[in-house]
């Protein structure tokens, strides 16, 4: 491909297809398509039941982050033997690159006399950019562009599998350079921050190839690492060896970029050494788009947004507009996560929207509405109040009238003056019990958040919003109550954990109650609780925390996830012992129906996540 400037793209060229995915075109049970609204994405060719395997593909580069790259293969991210491990300085640069024994045996994919070679030509490079993993893959793609360690352009690295999986797919430097480069849709501190970066990167890498060290290496212009860059930290992905419980490494996918984002995808990947298996998630029908999610899916939408407005997939520099992002919010489980508990219906919360929205605005309406009808009925309560303080003393001064001699007419003033007096009385202790009596607001996702209220309150403020005790105020007890678990429980120090899971266990319980149960700081409250219990070996504990933390995940998202067999394994292993230990009859039973159903639900997660039975 002609290397031009970001500037020089033509728009033509933005969604140009992918030379891989063209060439493998009849053997993927999806297609490329193309519109205005959505760029390219993928479309099912045909309905795709949960778990069918839609793509496999191997990275164009990939690289061991910078805490992993002295003790990890590069080749197969395993960790290596503590001989081979790499300490100091030189330990942490992924762009010098070390082998297992296996994988030096084939030069890491590339040959042994090529990754040799390789190796000595980067060494030069190595020392300038110890601290950043983004220059690092841009040299290697730029390498792999020049056409070193390439593999044929548009040909799938195996054959079609005869059960009719797709094949296992390798693109090149060709699929990447067809990917839209979004330079122009980055904020201009970052953009300046990388090119700063990126000018003696460009100058070791022209040097690189005036002494001409790696053969037929040509080095790419400024503007072209300025499009690599902006490309790649949209679409990196995580890798790690297999059976690893975290990424190790990133790499880039270029027939996987393809999928675009939506915070309720209907696919998942998941990445096995240097393979990435993508599989559908939930049954997907021909025509439909196919998605993968790259944001946190229990959180609230503010930090949902901010984080793909931050990270790889907001290339355009737009927020996210999936199905979940749009629907109504007084209507869809993301209320929850981050709902406070309205105190005068306690059936549903109370959630904040930003000023000046038309929630918002609407808010206010309705709040001004419920402000006229206290009104009202103070009004209707007071000439009640008036009417029957009259009658009273008129029937007062009637039995006095029978049972005393009439008198003068100051009997008579005094009289009114002692039924006034009496009416007064009753004015005021008709007052006090309004005022103690509860007023009920339910606003359930309207309050606004800035100003909390309109500016004219109400003489009774409603019971789901005391004073120093309202949303807000709960919300940002919760935020340090879980702050203060949060860091003692990294500490990893064995004297501050109880104190961290007494934190913990307060935000867990909803501050006094005031959360919902799957908000998400509850949420994030169970995963570290579930640990905690199991280093003290409390089973009962680890079950009851497994068990609302899978309640609220699939309350929340109903759409299976890998942290979600940890602890359906603690469930089925807790309701195995308790059944084989129980005394009683009853109990043995309650706990085998609720292991069978732990075991059932984590093999088909296995089956649709893993394709295993």
């Amino acid at each position: 491909m002609a290397q031009s400037s970001p500037q020089g793209k033509k728009k033509g060229k933005r969604f140009a297809p992918l030379p891989t995915l063209a060439a493998a075109e009849g053997q993927l049970p999806w297609r490329l398509a193309f519109s205005a609204k959505l760029g390219r994405h993928a479309v099912a060719d045909r309905d795709l039941p949960a778990g069918t395997l839609i793509l496999t593909e191997k990275p164009l580069v990939a690289i061991p982050r910078s805490k992993a790259a002295g003790s990890v293969c590069h080749a197969c991210f395993a960790e290596l033997p503590d001989s081979l491990k790499k300490k100091g300085k030189e330990g942490f640069n992924p762009c010098l690159p070390r082998y297992c024994a296996a994988c030096k045996a084939s030069g890491g994919g590339a040959g042994p006399a090529a990754a040799q070679s390789r190796a000595r030509a980067l060494c030069g490079l190595a020392a300038a950019f110890v601290e950043h993993e983004l220059l690092h893959l841009l040299v290697l793609l730029d390498v792999r562009r020049s056409g070193a360690a390439e593999a044929p352009v548009g040909v799938p690295l195996a054959p079609p599998q005869p059960d009719g999986a797709p094949p296992l797919l390798r693109c090149t430097a060709a699929d990447a350079d067809a990917l839209p480069p979004p330079w122009h849709h980055k904020p201009e501190p970052w953009r300046k921050a990388v090119t700063a970066a990126l000018r003696p990167l460009h100058r070791a890498l022209a040097a690189l190839e005036a002494a001409a060290a790696l053969p037929g290496y040509r080095a790419a212009s400024l503007a072209q690492l300025q499009s690599d860059a902006a490309m790649l930290i949209c679409n990196l992905q995580g890798v790690g060896a297999e059976h690893a419980g975290q990424d190790s490494g990133v790499g880039l996918f270029p027939a996987a970029a393809s999928l675009n984002h939506s915070c309720r995808a209907n696919c998942h990947s998941v990445t096995m050494g240097q393979t990435m298996h993508v599989r559908t998630v939930v049954d997907v029908v021909a025509g439909q788009q196919l998605t993968l999610c790259h944001a946190p899916q229990y959180e609230p939408r503010p930090v949902r947004q901010a984080a793909l407005l931050q990270a790889r997939v907001a290339e355009r520099g737009l927020a996210c507009a999936c199905e979940r992002c749009i629907e109504p919010l007084a209507t869809s489980t993301d209320r929850f996560l981050e709902g406070v508990w309205c105190l005068a219906c306690t059936v549903d919360v109370l959630v904040a929207v930003p000023p000046g929205t038309p929630e918002a605005a609407a808010a206010a309406a309705r709040y001004e509405e419920q402000l006229a009808a206290w009104d009202a009925e103070d009004a209707a309560a007071a000439r009640k109040s008036r009417k029957g303080g009259k009658k009273a003393a008129a029937e007062e001064q009637q039995q006095q009238g029978q049972e005393a001699a009439p008198e003068a007419a100051n009997g008579s003033a005094a009289a009114e003056e002692e039924a006034d007096g009496k009416e007064g009385q009753q004015e005021g202790l008709e007052g006090e019990q309004a005022e103690a009596e509860p007023a009920y607001l339910c606003v359930p996702a309207f309050l606004p958040a800035d100003p909390p209220l309109p500016a004219r309150l109400p003489a009774r403020l409603p019971t789901c919003l005391p004073a120093a005790n309202g949303p807000g105020d709960v919300m940002l007890q919760a935020d340090k109550l879980w702050q203060q678990g949060a860091m003692l429980y990294q500490v990893k120090m064995a004297q501050l954990m109880p104190q961290a899971e007494e934190f913990l266990r307060q935000l867990q319980q909803g501050v006094e109650g005031r959360l919902h149960p799957y908000h998400s700081r509850i949420i994030d409250s169970l995963s570290p609780l579930i640990s905690l219990a199991l280093r003290r070996g409390d089973a009962l504990a680890v079950f009851n925390y497994s068990a609302l933390l899978w309640e609220a995940q699939h309350a929340v998202q109903a759409r299976y996830s890998l942290s979600q067999l940890q602890y359906l394994n603690a469930i089925i292993d807790t309701s195995a012992a308790k059944a084989a230990h129980a005394q009683s009859a009853v109990v043995k039973r309650q706990f085998e129906k609720k292991l069978k159903a732990a075991q059932t639900t984590a093999a088909e997660i296995r089956r649709v996540l893993l394709g295993k039975s």
